[in-house]
């Protein structure tokens, strides 16, 4: 299921700027323009600042710009997680887009911005060095990104690679311009939106495997589970999950029986029995 924001933790922030054509530059939009949170109550600017595309204000055009996570409600912790956004304006024909994410505790860069399109799209760093800014990474539009994908549309995909063992909140920000392309930075649109994540250890379709060699039941269950197993073993790790993927029971064992807290909800669970780095069963079961 996609999740995405319509205009109204990570942080990914969105702009675009010098949509004014001279040469064929592939800067895209300049550094620290997405509008997104610095300090306290310091933000950056957004293409609408220093004279450019500042006719009107910000989110005062009838543009449509949304941001989505395409692999599910929440991004996956060590893994690839892939994002697109999109801005829409009927009558117009270039834009533009810079986006940024940063921890929503700390206001910091973190992960990591991968391209998967190195033609339309490209990452650029901060321009200043000051303590918040300094490590900010930020994907923008190349020259050939400025042109829509449909009729006043434009899209950009990436991934961001999340850190291992990171379920933080994060966040996108996002400012976006759409352009006439007059040869002018005036009579231009600029806006800016955002989407707040929360993260996940694991993928719900890690769970669909089956490993004949261990059984476990009752399932549905109440309170105690039963391992079943013909291989030979020392102490093996048990973990649930709810199917957000939040990990919820985490316990080490060597026989064959698992207490689980009478406070769990009922409702339906993944499993994952470990030795190790090696995963030896997973699966899906019911509480009830």
């Amino acid at each position: 299921m996609k999740k995405h924001l319509v205009i109204s933790g990570f942080i990914v922030l969105i702009t675009l700027c010098s949509l004014v054509p001279g040469s064929r530059k592939t800067a895209g939009a300049p550094a620290e323009r997405t509008g997104a949170p610095i300090f306290s109550a310091a933000k950056e600017g957004t293409c609408a600042s220093g004279g450019c595309h500042n006719t009107f204000s910000v989110n005062s055009g009838n543009g449509i710009l949304t941001i989505e996570l395409l692999n599910g409600n929440q991004y996956v912790a060590g893994a690839e997680n892939t994002f697109r956004v999109t801005i829409s304006e009927t009558g117009f024909d270039k834009f533009g887009f810079e986006a940024l994410i940063l921890r929503n505790d700390s206001n910091l860069n973190v992960g990591e911005i991968k391209l998967t399109d190195a033609i339309n799209t490209q990452v650029i760093g901060a321009s200043s060095q000051t303590f918040y800014l300094k490590n900010r990474k930020y994907i923008t539009h190349t020259y050939d990104g400025t042109t829509p994908t449909s009729a006043n549309t434009a899209q950009w995909e990436f991934k961001w690679l999340a850190p291992e063992n990171y379920t933080d909140s994060v966040t996108i920000y996002a400012s976006a311009v759409s352009a006439n392309f007059d040869l002018e930075s005036t009579n231009d649109y600029v806006y800016t939106a955002s989407l707040p994540l929360g993260g996940t250890m694991v993928s719900v379709d890690e769970f669909n495997i089956y490993d004949p060699q261990f059984t476990v039941f009752p399932n549905p269950f109440k309170d105690n589970l039963f391992i079943k197993t013909d291989l030979s073993h020392d102490m093996l790790l048990f973990e649930l999950y709810d199917l957000n993927g939040k990990l919820v029971v985490k316990k080490e064992f060597s026989g064959k029986e698992i207490t689980l807290e009478k406070s769990m909800k009922n409702g339906s669970y993944l499993y994952k029995i470990s030795s190790g780095e090696k995963v030896l069963k997973q699966g899906k079961i019911v509480k009830i």
